[in-house]
């Protein structure tokens, strides 16, 4: 049974317009984050998605759970932004 709360971290952030920074507990809507990243002057966008094995270490995966301190986790990421 999977949780029913996660959280994502995804670039978004109302203040700034330079970074979108959001911790939600739903994953990011990706055409939203290509819209924020899209310019006539960039000759491409990359995305990335990432899944996980159905083992590790020999054992069966069922689930991947994150948990966080969201005040910090926003607070962490406006740094590494920096």
């Amino acid at each position: 049974k999977l949780p029913k709360e996660k959280i994502v971290i995804a670039m978004c952030d109302d203040n700034d317009e330079n970074y979108l920074i959001r911790v939600s507990s739903q994953p990011p809507d990706y055409m939203e984050c290509h819209k924020f990243v899209s310019h006539p002057s960039c000759g491409a966008i990359s995305t990335f998605v990432g899944t996980t094995r159905n083992t590790f270490q020999d054992k069966n995966v069922l689930r991947l759970s994150y948990e966080g301190y969201v005040p910090m986790a926003n607070r962490e990421i406006r740094e590494l932004c920096r």
